[in-house]
């Protein structure tokens, strides 16, 4: 099984393991969204990550990286939306890698998405 301790680990894994190149190239462009409980089309949990492209800002990949159990490695899955409603939240002692990125802002932004999407 892979372990992530950072986004930093998770943007390093992607730059070796994802197949598409122009999602590679736009890594510096990635906002950690955080970790879900699970993101459909399956029922693991894993990581989110939004990617604007460095060539047009108005495109964006919604990243997310599951990891499998049966195998050591993650699986990774371009969504068409984020499941706001699985999104963990901010939760006292969470580590940076579950709250996402600048969690202070972010949290709450992220919090009313969660309510909104029930």
């Amino acid at each position: 099984m892979v372990h992530f301790r950072s986004k930093s680990d998770i943007l390093h894994w992607l730059e070796k393991h994802c197949p598409r190149k122009a999602i590679v190239r736009s890594l510096n462009n990635a906002e950690l969204l955080g970790g879900f409980d699970l993101i459909p089309p399956t029922t693991r949990p894993g990581w989110i990550v939004r990617v604007t492209s460095i060539f047009n800002e108005k495109r964006k990949w919604i990243v997310a990286v599951i990891p499998r159990k049966d195998i050591p490695t993650c699986e990774i899955r371009i969504l068409k939306y984020v499941p706001w409603e699985n999104w963990l939240g901010c939760k006292i002692g969470m580590p940076p890698i579950i709250l996402g990125d600048s969690p202070g802002f972010y949290c709450i932004l992220y919090g009313l998405l969660k309510e909104k999407s029930r």
